[in-house]
């Protein structure tokens, strides 16, 4: 991103940096109550993503799988900008069958 508020932050762990108006620098990432499922007969979960405050260039935000051999994430980058920062985005998360028992 080119919006040097958020091009330091990394997910998780988040820094927050004050903007003029006050609100703090963030990404929202949150899913259903009870977790995220996913099985290796194809089964799919959500996660949903949303900044807390309006950016002044657009942020995109990565999301990828941490084992692309047990599930994949769709899409692969959510990109928010002043006008769509507090509209919620959706990654889906996909289970698939790594021919593994476990």
């Amino acid at each position: 991103t080119s919006d040097d508020t958020y091009a330091a932050l990394t997910v998780p762990d988040i820094a927050c940096t004050n903007l003029d108006d006050g609100d703090e620098a963030g990404v929202s990432v949150t899913r259903r109550p009870g977790g995220l499922v996913t099985s290796e007969a194809g089964e799919s979960g959500s996660l949903r993503v949303v900044l807390t405050s309006a950016p002044t260039h657009p942020v995109t935000v990565q999301v990828e799988s941490s084992a692309v051999g047990e599930g994949t994430v769709q899409p692969a980058q959510m990109v928010f900008t002043a006008a769509t920062w507090h509209r919620v985005q959706r990654a889906v998360v996909t289970g698939l069958d790594d021919g593994v028992w476990n």
